[in-house]
């Protein structure tokens, strides 16, 4: 079961929901604002992590964490959480802007934030929380409601998990120092090159499992079309790919394709 994180689709979601992310992230530090806006953005900023700065580190990664879990958790639900990551993505890009400028700096500077591992890390968390919501989707217009339930326990484990090393990275960035930030490229590194790996792992089983999917779509393997007529043939095949399009990890029974087919 844990192998159906690793689902091409849902990997793909992820990466699309992740670039969409950063997208708005940018959007929000170049939106012209007033000069009593970013004031009025920094004022509630300071307001907002003032406790942060003066914790204790567990206390930090706890305040950092359960901020951020609430979001995620919002952005499973379907439909609703895609909005909602826009409106919490665009709204961050804001505040940063609003924080860079009062150092007297443009708000593309604040893409800085990016030379460290946990902002991509944490951007991972909420997309595969949004992704989430959209294979959710999905899954009930393909009447595959049930299954996709057991996988969603998985992803809000792995949200919990990945939001929890973000908020940890991003304590030991601002705590102890900015050289330990960038030092923490290499544990992120190979934790991306592992999720690559199991996923293209994923990818070669499924092929494996089903020799019949190309590139093309779906289609009837030999042994099922064999002895049949270019007619009987045709609706063997039809019956195939929709069985197929509909239960995305099992084979028809043979049995059926052959009834389906006259």
């Amino acid at each position: 079961m844990v192998e159906q994180l690793f689902d091409r689709r849902r990997v793909m979601v992820v990466l699309a929901v992740l670039l969409v992310e950063l997208v708005v992230f940018v959007g929000g530090l170049l939106t012209p604002l007033s000069a009593s806006t970013l004031q009025s953005l920094t004022q509630q900023a300071n307001s907002q992590f003032g406790p942060i700065r003066s914790a204790a580190f567990g206390q930090t990664v706890a305040l950092i964490f359960s901020h951020n879990l609430a979001i995620a958790l919002g952005e499973m639900v379907p439909g609703l959480g895609a909005l909602l990551l826009l409106f919490s993505i665009y709204t961050t890009g804001l505040v940063a802007q609003a924080l860079v400028a009062a150092q007297g700096l443009p708000g593309p500077s604040a893409l800085f934030l990016f030379a460290f591992p946990y902002s991509i890390v944490e951007l991972s968390g909420y997309a595969i929380a949004t992704g989430a919501g959209v294979m959710l989707l999905a899954a009930w217009r393909g009447r595959r409601l049930r299954q996709e339930l057991k996988v969603l326990a998985l992803e809000v484990v792995a949200v919990v998990g990945v939001l929890l090393v973000a908020a940890t990275m991003e304590t030991a960035t601002i705590s102890f120092s900015p050289l330990l930030g960038l030092a923490l490229w290499v544990p992120t590194g190979l934790a991306m090159f592992a999720v690559r790996v199991l996923a293209r792992r994923r990818a070669l089983r499924e092929k494996a499992r089903n020799p019949s999917l190309v590139a093309s779509g779906p289609a009837l393997s030999p042994p099922l079309s064999r002895g049949l007529s270019q007619e009987a043939d045709a609706r063997a095949k039809a019956f195939e790919r929709a069985y197929i399009e509909s239960h995305p990890d099992a084979r028809p029974n043979p049995r059926d394709v052959e009834e389906a087919a006259h």
